[in-house]
């Protein structure tokens, strides 16, 4: 697990650092806390149980299937394996922490939690970037609707082809056991979900440029200074 402390109000989380997807996530965490001077809570060693196929090919992973939090294997995504040990402690808790501080200091603790999508074998339709903030039924809305169009407005200005996950979509992080719905009912908290295609991750290069571009969009969106608001929103 990687911790970096910074001086702004934003605190960037990787829970799939470790793989098997989201690759190179832990690496862009690093770089966009670094740009935004942001708090960071980075997993560069558990190992997500997954089912799917690899990133980038049509091949199922040879990875682990299910959990073994005795032996490295855990979906730090999924709050039902946050809350055992020893993850409460080694995840959990600096989390808490990192956003416990920032509202020392500011009004609101801004939470952006990094996730790669795979747009090499899913057609997303252009979209490369999908916010996820709880829209669903009912809705468990993560931060304000106004706070998530800002977000994705500053990726529209960095060139980016944004969308939000829809209602009822496996991007829109409405799952009460998502790690996005941790703050869930604290109005001083703004969460949300990033999910980053894999062609803009592909290569350690990409990655980093990539990173980059989404530390300027968190910037623009916590500085609150003028944005012009994108006036049609794509849902995937």
């Amino acid at each position: 697990m990687t911790y970096m402390h910074g001086s702004k109000s934003c605190l960037i989380v990787a829970p799939h650092g470790g793989g098997p997807t989201d690759l190179r996530t832990a690496l862009m965490a690093e770089i966009i806390a670094e740009k935004t001077d942001g708090f960071a809570v980075i997993n560069t060693g558990w190992v997500r149980p997954w089912n799917g196929h690899q990133e980038g090919t049509n091949k199922p992973t040879t990875g682990p299937k299910q959990a073994d939090l005795q032996n490295g294997i855990a979906n730090l995504n999924d709050l039902r394996h946050c809350r055992k040990k020893p993850l409460k402690k080694e995840f959990l808790k600096p989390l808490n922490e990192c956003k416990n501080f920032i509202l020392t200091k500011y009004k609101k603790a801004n939470i952006f939690i990094i996730h790669g999508m795979d747009d090499t074998i899913r057609d997303y339709k252009g979209v490369d970037v999908v916010v996820g903030f709880g829209d669903g039924t009912p809705p468990r809305n993560t931060c304000p609707v106004t706070f998530k169009d800002r977000f994705i407005s500053c990726l529209a200005l960095e060139k980016f082809h944004p969308a939000q996950g829809k209602v009822g979509g496996r991007l829109s992080a409405w799952d009460s056991h998502n790690l996005n719905q941790l703050y869930i009912g604290e109005d001083k908290v703004n969460s949300i979900q990033v999910e980053i295609a894999l062609t803009l991750r592909d290569s350690d290069k990409k990655a980093a440029e990539t990173a980059v571009r989404i530390a300027e969009a968190i910037n623009r969106t916590c500085n609150l200074g003028s944005v012009q608001f994108l006036k049609v929103i794509p849902e995937r």
